[in-house]
């Protein structure tokens, strides 16, 4: 009897194996765009300084 509501309760249950997949593709997704996005952010910056370093080194010779 066990089994067979088991069997029931699972034919009742949703399927959310495709939502559930595409729901982890898209928080893979943002992470990975957020991640690219602070790494052009930080390039940024650092070319900014090597930019202010070189300009500062010129101004000292």
């Amino acid at each position: 009897m066990a089994d067979s509501f088991q069997v029931m309760a699972g034919a009742m249950a949703p399927s959310t194996s495709g939502s559930v997949d595409a729901s982890i593709a898209m928080m893979i997704d943002d992470h990975f765009k957020a991640l690219m996005q602070r790494q052009d952010e930080q390039l940024q910056q650092m070319q900014n300084q090597y930019l202010a370093d070189l300009i500062a080194a010129l101004q000292n010779k």
